[in-house]
């Protein structure tokens, strides 16, 4: 009995790009952005930002306290649009635990890839901070890209697929 090769082809038509705004995070951009490019994808942008802890402030300081926070969060959202600019796109940004919350973008955006940087700890900063990555692709409904902290910045040639 002969078997009958068949190709199956890739198809992204919704990327979710997490960011912290580190430099994992931007070499992990670049292959968000080159791959909706490729794709035509539209690139959901998120950035979970630690639930608040204020400092301890009398209720009169308390308004100031809450302004910035939301000032820094539309910074936030604005670099998101920057950095994305080139491809049709979402911005979300957020309080929250990450993974919590990352689960439930997902849920709701149905992306067919997650693409993040990982900033690559290891030993006591790997125990003591998590690795986000590691949760991520270990809980997730969708394929994940993690792009290293070490990665070359030429990704044109990654990205050519024939």
């Amino acid at each position: 009995m002969n078997a009958v090769a068949t190709k199956a082809r890739i198809v992204l038509k919704n990327i979710l790009f997490a960011t912290d705004f580190s430099p994992a995070a931007e070499a992990a951009l670049r292959y968000a952005v080159g791959l909706a490019k490729q794709y035509g994808a539209k690139v959901h942008g998120l950035h979970v930002r630690f639930s608040a802890t204020y400092p301890i402030v009398g209720p009169e300081a308390m308004p100031q306290v809450l302004e910035a926070a939301e000032e820094q969060a539309k910074f936030e959202a604005k670099q998101l649009h920057e950095m994305l600019a080139t491809v049709p796109h979402e911005v979300t940004v957020t309080e929250g635990d990450l993974w919590p919350t990352l689960s439930e973008i997902v849920d709701q955006r149905k992306p067919d890839l997650i693409v993040m940087g990982t900033h690559g700890r290891t030993g006591m900063s790997r125990a003591l901070l998590g690795s986000v990555a590691e949760e991520t692709f270990r809980k997730s409904s969708c394929p994940v890209l993690t792009v290293g902290p070490h990665i070359s910045r030429n990704t044109k040639r990654r990205l050519a697929m024939k």
